[in-house]
């Protein structure tokens, strides 16, 4: 099944077409698997708090919920903090128009879905396009905003603020991509004595969507952005923040808000953590934090780490005879080498 095309052009008043953003703004995806299977996550959890467990276990399994945290909670200071260069200029009006035009092709292309806002409701339901006058009336005020104002004239300490606000909206969840190893073991379950969730992506697996996890780019220096690139996202989120990102409607399209905000500032790591082999859900909808709806994660099975013993096991198996007894639990035990087996034991 061939992707769908990326959806990029919006209709303006006088016909004109806008054309498609630069290419370099969408960085690759994990790419869906052909067959029936989906990607394969691994997220490491500690048992010191079983209530926790239960808890994200039952939300993942009855109500497709997975756990965000906010960005600036993570282990890494510098995680969702850009560089932002000395001798930031104002934008040019062509820089004013093009920010404006993203943001009125984002919307358009995003017709259909519902959200909370009245007045785009009433728009989306006419099943036409977004007119720039109407666009105008729903959207104005943001780019009246003091921040973008100031931003926009080139005062840095707007641009910084716009920056810290964009992070400050952001939440994220991380997964591994490669299977248990004594890293992950060690950092993030407890020496071994925690567990692995061992899931499976089956949402459109063909398909982009907004909460789609991306593979982490690890890199040497922290991404550089000018104050076009801040003011981008910082309009863009605040234009969709409180959406249903899980709506049908994103379904196969790469908006280029959610590419170039996700690529410049919160999938960009130092390289001292790339043995981590992450991908990261990133929630832009300006949550506080907490479950989300994120239908298709299954859980395929849990576990137990190295250092488990009987009682941690039971423990878990407790939990899922309450949740789905047929979830298997296994075991991670020592290869020969320095690589972990893992064997299924329920």
């Amino acid at each position: 099944m061939s992707k769908p095309p990326r959806l990029t052009k919006a209709v303006f008043r006088d016909g004109a077409v806008l054309v498609n953003p630069p290419a370099e703004l969408f960085d690759p995806f994990l790419q869906r698997p052909e067959d029936e299977k989906g990607i394969t996550l691994y997220r490491f959890r500690p048992l010191d708090n079983l209530t926790r467990r239960k808890d994200e276990i039952h939300n993942l399994v009855y109500n497709g919920r997975v756990w965000v945290s906010p960005i600036a909670q993570q282990n890494d200071d510098f995680e969702g903090l850009p560089y932002i260069p000395e001798g930031i200029e104002a934008l040019t009006e062509a820089e004013k128009t093009k920010i404006k035009l993203y943001a009125y092709d984002a919307i358009n292309n995003s017709s259909g879905i519902a959200p909370i806002y009245a007045e785009l409701a009433r728009i989306f339901s006419t099943g036409k396009l977004l007119t720039l006058a109407a666009f105008d009336a729903f959207a104005g005020h943001y780019f009246e905003d003091p921040i973008f104002l100031y931003g926009a004239s080139g005062d840095r300490g707007a641009i910084e603020e716009a920056a810290t606000k964009v992070r400050e909206w952001t939440r994220i969840i991380s997964f591994s991509i490669i299977q248990p190893n004594s890293y992950y073991w060690g950092h993030y379950a407890k020496n071994g004595v925690g567990i692995c969730y061992e899931l499976e992506d089956r949402y459109e697996k063909h398909h982009y969507t907004p909460l789609t996890p991306q593979p982490v780019i690890y890199a040497d220096e922290r991404p550089r952005l000018s104050a076009f690139d801040v003011l981008v996202a910082y309009i863009f989120l605040q234009l969709v923040r409180n959406w249903d990102l899980t709506d049908a409607s994103f379904l196969g399209q790469e908006p280029i808000f959610f590419n170039s905000i996700a690529a410049f500032a919160f999938r960009k790591e130092a390289k001292i953590w790339a043995q981590e082999s992450e991908a990261r859900l990133i929630d832009f909808s300006g949550s506080k934090g907490g479950y989300i709806k994120r239908p298709g994660i299954a859980l395929r099975r849990v576990i137990m780490g190295p250092r488990c013993g009987a009682s941690e096991i039971s423990s878990i198996r407790d939990i899922l005879n309450n949740v789905d007894p047929s979830i298997p639990i296994a075991i991670s035990t020592r290869g020969q080498g320095y690589d972990f087996e893992i064997h299924d034991i329920t």
